[in-house]
């Protein structure tokens, strides 16, 4: 399977259309055509940005490795925590972290983090 390939083949996997994958990379539609009839080469920086939105990695867009990566099914709440989390200062992400711990000491499903994980978690 050539580049043009996996990439038409995940594009479509995901649902995405190639106007998505487009803005997406900045690209018009056409460039996206270009692509994945093998008509342009792939850069670096587009191999990087082709991965993320196509969900997988750079080695295998570009042929590197055969294993396709398949990513966790996240809700739409997850994905938008994660992008929230993204946009966060280092310290905010530090904050982030020690208040999830706290939450799950006080509102997991399955079972109770003891109050010595909690101190050791936060730190």
């Amino acid at each position: 399977m050539n580049i043009g390939d996996r990439i038409r083949e995940l594009r479509e996997r995901r649902g995405l259309t190639q106007e998505e994958v487009g803005s997406h990379l900045n690209v018009n539609k056409a460039t996206v055509q270009r692509y994945e009839s093998g008509n342009i080469d792939i850069k670096r920086k587009t191999a990087l940005l082709l991965a993320e939105v196509l969900q997988t990695t750079p080695a295998y867009i570009m042929g590197w490795e055969d294993e396709v990566v398949e990513p966790d099914t996240l809700t739409a709440d997850e994905q938008q925590l994660l992008r929230d989390y993204r946009a966060l200062s280092d310290q905010g992400k530090e904050y982030m972290r020690q208040t999830m711990v706290m939450a799950l000491h006080t509102y997991k499903k399955d079972s109770a983090i003891s109050d010595m994980e909690v101190a050791e978690e936060i730190g």
